[in-house]
């Protein structure tokens, strides 16, 4: 004789039905690493000879690549660049250094390091004889 009512044994094979099927749903694929597009841009007036130097590091916590250095000379009063980086991982680290070279009222150079169109850091020098770093890690993002 069985002790288990209809009802009962309709709630139990309801919960198994639902339990099976959850299982046998096709697991979620993992998420791809972000990639990001990364752009520097340098702007600057009334400058007496502007430099920016650009590093940049992939898998920096862990397996550390680093990048050609990219330098700039602005020999120019005035400089609007917009410099491609590439695609960059999860991982990566840009390095931005600006300077000027000579001392004039009123210069500015300045930096930016714009991740997919957005500024996210940025740095600069006013006056002139000095210089500034910003850094970016993309796992901060």
């Amino acid at each position: 004789m069985n002790t288990y009512s209809l009802p009962s044994r309709l709630v139990r094979l309801f919960m198994l039905l639902a339990l099976v099927s959850a299982c046998s749903q096709d697991k979620q694929e993992e998420p791809k690493p972000k990639e990001y597009a990364v752009r520097v841009r340098v702007t600057g007036s009334n400058m007496i000879g502007g430099t920016a130097i650009i590093n940049s590091t992939s898998n920096y916590k862990s397996a550390p690549v680093e990048k050609p250095v990219i330098a700039r000379v602005y020999p120019a009063e005035t400089v609007n660049e917009t410099i491609d980086l590439g695609t960059f991982g999860a991982a990566d680290r840009i390095r931005v250094e600006v300077a000027m070279s000579g001392v004039k009222s009123e210069a500015v150079i300045k930096a930016e390091i714009l991740v997919d169109g957005v500024v996210k850091k940025s740095c600069f020098v006013l006056g002139g004889g000095l210089f500034e770093r910003c850094e970016l890690a993309t796992d901060t993002l």
